[in-house]
């Protein structure tokens, strides 16, 4: 996910992730009695499964104040190593993207404030939240396939 924006100093943003749509097909039925031609679908039944999965990516950014020398380096070092931490427990399609894409610079003209403005896409982050909502799989199932194979076990004794 690559964005720019304008926040505020510790306000935390979302930005839509990744979105995922999954489908699942499953037959069951009688075994030897289904796979028989023209009446096997008497006797099996087809479940398809549906999951929508989305990740979120929640950032907070603040500003670091050059209070002593070597603070600067000193929060890049931990932010990049919890950058780094994290882009292990991202989902596999996004472990490939860059987690530092909107890393840090030293502004030299203000260093009372030690980084650039927040305007800037170089903002310090003092987290990342990766959360992953994952809706309930939703079921179509068919019982009339049940149905059909019981009364037809009904009709043969």
């Amino acid at each position: 996910v690559t964005t720019q924006l304008i926040a505020d100093d510790g306000q935390p943003v979302f930005i839509g992730g990744l979105l995922k749509n999954t489908k699942a097909e499953r037959e069951s039925g009688v075994p030897g009695l289904r796979s028989i031609p023209v009446v096997g679908g008497l006797f099996s039944r087809t479940e398809d499964r549906f999951a929508k999965t989305e990740t979120v990516v929640i950032i907070r950014p603040y500003l670091v104040r050059a209070s002593r020398p070597g603070r600067f380096e000193q929060e890049l070092s931990r932010s990049r190593q919890l950058a780094n931490s994290l882009k292990l427990d991202v989902a596999p399609q996004a472990a490939n993207q860059d987690v530092n894409n909107a890393f840090y610079t030293r502004d030299p003209q203000a260093p009372e404030r030690g980084v650039s403005d927040a305007t800037d896409p170089d903002v310090v982050l003092d987290e990342l939240e990766i959360r992953e909502q994952q809706q309930k799989p939703q079921k179509n199932t068919s019982n009339l396939g049940w149905l059909l194979s019981a009364l037809a076990l009904i009709l043969l004794l």
